[in-house]
């Protein structure tokens, strides 16, 4: 029997619709085929079998069709593709004080917190792994949420914010912005598709300037030039409101996976930056500005100059307050920062916006904010605790970890501890070394000799180095990896018996390289001799995790459990070598020390 007319239309029309689909999807499949493109994962596998890295390639993602993108990336941590089951997973989302710098991972929240849950949790695989990156923001956290819920964590902890006007796809950016918050958060869509690459590659201009990689400028000096944003403008409210919407879509993710959250307010230096680029004054206001900045200033002087536009006033009442009004200096230090055009560092109610976002069922708030304003002067965020406008010093950094810790062992997500240190206790045990302050030295003499610090570009040429440390820290702030300079590092503190030292150095090496068994053994030998026998406990078991056939490898296992006070398990481990070598008396002499032959 025929089909009736009815039927036949609706056939041409499903095929009319279908035609263009079917054309875009040969296309797409087309220009995959073709090699056309790329996509960026978040995670990529690492030159070690068996585990992940995050992806050195990641900020490409925001900029598929070539364009210039600043030269960051997430640092390197090793993790295993398939989660053990008894590893505890944690995962830290940010920008560049999330990523700890100018110190890099180990004087970063998270690496500080790995030390002292090394330290604390000898018996436990714990992995703390950064995605945070200097330059990106809130939209960055929601494009890659879905993607570090895939690993497992069993934990996520943010520390966001301060990038949301001048960093990559920011509401002022120079950097991958594609209009408003709708266009772009349609690119975080579209953007791993071939055909629509293929479409930004058609429109791209041909000849564009380089930001950030073009010239020795540093990218805050780049993205910096005329970039005037006043508080409560457009452009402002737009920043508002993608860090709100992105922030609430992040916190969703992560609520609907289950995944328990960490949301930490973010901190600034209020007293000793002085604003970067700040408003005209009007006629009208000059009067009652300079009685309130020539006499005491009271509550009702703050609440009259509130109003007032103008960041560098602000400053100057905010400093003429101080010592004897601390509460209205802070005020005026806040209303200074607010009103700051150069938007380096994110409006003071983005804590508020924060807080009322951490209010879903899987979700935490972290004051670190408040923690660093305890330990400042006068309760106001200053030189003590940061190095520039917005990066934490390592006591800085220390305290947004120390928050962080806090809220892990309330919230439960931490066990009770084998061995619990005190903050002063995990101060002293900190991974840095005297070379890693000078690099920090160098590194932040070199931001600031530029543009907002300074009003002209001054090249930096760092000063000649007379001392071993010195000559460390040149060599690495000009270039030698990280990794390849550690085992020389590593050598020459041996050589100066500093203990504390050479075992901060090997244990960071071994955090770095969790396969490599020979390192931690190194790394547990000198926790010994550093009288450190927890964290030497931490990375003996890691040696003997990776390598059960070495004998070595064992007893220091053995003699770190015994002065951690683990006599019993170290006695254990004693017959286990006893029975595994049995040609080998080692293992029965030290039984007998401990009177168990």
């Amino acid at each position: 029997m025929p089909a009736s007319p009815k039927a036949t239309s609706r056939w041409f029309t499903l095929i009319a619709l279908l035609i263009p689909v079917l054309v875009l999807a040969a296309v797409e499949g087309g220009l995959r085929i073709a090699g056309f493109g790329k996509t960026y994962p978040l995670f990529v596998p690492a030159s070690q079998p068996g585990y992940l890295v995050p992806n050195p390639e990641l900020i490409q993602r925001y900029f598929h069709v070539g364009a210039p993108a600043p030269n960051v990336s997430p640092d390197t941590y090793y993790f295993e593709k398939n989660k053990p089951a008894d590893q505890l997973r944690i995962v830290l989302m940010g920008g560049s004080t999330a990523a700890g710098f100018p110190y890099g991972r180990f004087g970063s929240p998270a690496g500080l917190l790995e030390a002292r849950l090394q330290a604390e949790y000898p018996n436990l695989d714990v992995r703390i792994i950064s995605v945070a990156m200097s330059s990106v923001n809130s939209y960055t956290l929601r494009d890659i949420t879905d993607e570090v819920i895939g690993i497992q964590p069993d934990a996520v902890l943010i520390y966001a914010g301060h990038n949301e006007y001048l960093g990559v796809m920011g509401a002022g950016s120079v950097y991958a912005g594609f209009g408003s918050h709708f266009a772009n958060v349609m690119f975080l869509k579209l953007k791993e598709l071939r055909l629509f690459q293929a479409l930004q590659w058609l429109m791209q201009p041909r000849s564009q300037p380089t930001p950030g990689n073009g010239d020795a400028r540093t990218v805050m000096a780049q993205v910096a030039q005329s970039q005037h944003i006043p508080y409560n403008s457009a452009v402002f409210k737009a920043g508002e409101f993608q860090f709100t919407d992105n922030m609430a879509a992040v916190l969703s993710q992560l609520n609907d996976a289950g995944v328990p959250t960490l949301v930490s307010s973010i901190a600034a230096n209020l007293q000793h930056q002085p604003p970067f680029a700040s408003a005209p004054l009007a006629n009208s206001d000059s009067n009652s500005i300079s009685s309130a900045a020539t006499n005491t200033l009271s509550s009702q002087h703050a609440d009259a100059l509130a109003g007032i536009a103008s960041a560098d006033v602000h400053y100057r009442l905010a400093s003429a307050a101080l010592p004897d009004s601390p509460g209205l200096a802070l005020t005026h230090f806040i209303h200074a920062m607010d009103a700051d055009l150069l938007r380096f560092r994110a409006p003071s109610h983005f804590n508020t916006l924060l807080k009322q976002l951490a209010h879903t069922p899987h979700a935490t708030w972290v004051d670190s904010y408040s923690l660093l304003a305890a330990h400042s002067p006068n309760d106001i965020i200053g030189e003590s605790l940061m190095l520039e406008h917005l990066h934490p010093n390592e006591k800085g950094y220390f305290l947004i970890a120390e928050a962080f810790y806090q809220q892990l062992k309330a919230q439960h997500i931490l066990p009770e501890p084998v061995h619990s240190l005190s903050a002063d206790e995990a101060w002293q045990q900190r991974p840095l070394t005297a070379v890693d302050a000078r690099v920090t030295e160098l590194k932040i003499a070199n931001l600031t000799s530029d543009y907002p610090f300074q009003r002209s570009h001054t090249p930096f040429t760092p000063p000649a180095a007379n001392s071993a440390v010195g000559r460390f820290a040149l060599a690495r702030y000009n270039g030698t990896p990280w990794l390849a300079q550690q085992p020389r590092l590593l050598t020459w503190y041996q050589q100066q018996e500093d203990w504390e030292s050479a075992a901060n150095v090997a244990a960071a090496l071994a955090s770095a390289l969790p396969f490599k068994a020979d390192i931690a053994q190194v790394a547990a030998q000198l926790s010994l001799r550093a009288g450190r026998p927890f964290r030497a406990w931490y990375f003996a078991r890691q040696a003997v995790t990776h390598d059960n056939n070495s004998l070595m490898y064992q007893l220091t296992l053995a003699e770190s459990l015994f002065k951690a006070g683990q006599k019993s398990a170290a006695i254990r481990q004693l017959r286990a070598a006893k029975e595994q070598f049995p040609d080998s008396q080692r293992p029965d002499y030290f039984l007998q020390q401990l009177g168990a032959s």
